[in-house]
């Protein structure tokens, strides 16, 4: 039987949700009003949104944590401890992932891990880089060329005579120039392109025996200083797309401005593999009486550029004094 004072009997379907007697019926007394329960204080948002930030983003949840509390201080809100654990979560989160980034840039290479591992060096000696060889500087370029007895020696030819040194790329004003300006740089001497933003020092020495005119005999060499070993090496590609290019071709070689000569025609040879990292080219010109070999060789270790070639008439002597020449720089660059 529904009790008239509890308007939500045993069986709700029983009776007027509402009070009084079902289906309408009068009540058998007056109707007694009861004080309806006390209201709950609210959860506080900040400090669910705490516990729900602390796994999505830690620093956020920490702050949602903080506010959450001083709210419930000020407002009487439930939450307290929900923003307590918000807070220790977050806190957690953030240290744990403090720890795994220090340890992940702590943590050696792998390949080096491994290539330690496989061996019996202790861990510091696998981890220490080489030492980097010193570069080249402008006035240590000169120190590295042969003496002049040596490219007698390399060349045979007790007579040679250093000309004046040169100290910038490209030829001469009174130069002759060729009919393809863009093979020039085959004859020697460096390239009239270069990077001069990369390039810091420019060392050029030519040797001469003009005792045996017009037999002329000559060691040009060319040292050339960049700023890193990749812009040597950049300068090197530069040179060698130029060779291969006008490789297995000809040009001629024109008179100087004033002078009344013909065309002497060029021969450019495929470059080739001279070992070492040097790379050699032959060049042969028939002139009007004698045949003259140009015999070149270019080469980049560490910051500089050795661009060498040497002109004998009438043999290949020249191929190896060139390369003899080459190997001798190459020696005394810092590696």
């Amino acid at each position: 039987m529904t009790n008239p004072q509890e308007p939500f009997g045993p069986n709700p379907f029983g009776g007027n949700p509402y009070g009084g007697a079902p289906f309408g019926g009068m009540p058998p007394g007056p109707p007694v009003y009861t004080a309806p329960p006390p209201q709950q204080p609210r959860t506080n948002v900040f400090a669910t949104l705490s516990v729900v930030f602390a796994f999505v983003f830690a620093p956020a949840g920490a702050v949602l944590g903080h506010l959450g509390l001083a709210q419930i201080r000020r407002s009487g809100e439930r939450g307290r401890d929900r923003a307590i654990v918000g807070l220790m979560l977050s806190y957690a989160v953030i240290t744990v992932a403090v720890v795994a980034v220090v340890a992940w840039a702590t943590q050696p290479d792998g390949s080096s891990s491994r290539t330690a591992s496989r061996t019996s060096a202790p861990l510091s000696t696998g981890a220490t880089s080489a030492p980097t060889a010193p570069m080249v500087t402008p006035t240590g370029l000169p120190g590295l060329l042969p003496t002049i007895d040596d490219v007698k020696r390399f060349m045979a030819d007790p007579n040679l005579v250093a000309l004046p040194p040169t100290f910038k790329p490209g030829p001469d004003s009174d130069s002759a120039s060729v009919d393809r300006p863009e093979c020039w740089p085959v004859m020697g001497g460096g390239a009239p392109n270069t990077d001069t933003q990369a390039l810091v020092g420019y060392y050029g020495l030519v040797l001469i025996d003009d005792h045996d005119i017009p037999a002329l005999k000559e060691a040009g060499q060319v040292l050339m200083a960049f700023r890193d070993p990749p812009a040597a090496q950049r300068q090197l590609a530069n040179l060698l797309s130029i060779w291969r290019k006008c490789g297995g071709s000809t040009m001629n070689i024109l008179a100087p401005p004033g002078k009344q000569s013909p065309p002497v025609a060029v021969s450019m040879g495929v470059p080739s593999d001279a070992g070492n990292g040097i790379t050699a080219m032959v060049l042969t010109a028939q002139g009007p009486v004698l045949r003259s070999r140009n015999d070149r060789a270019i080469v980049a270790k560490n910051n500089v550029l050795v661009d060498i070639n040497v002109v004998l008439v009438d043999t290949d002597r020249g191929q190896q004094a060139a390369l003899d020449i080459a190997n001798y720089i190459l020696g005394k660059i810092p590696s």
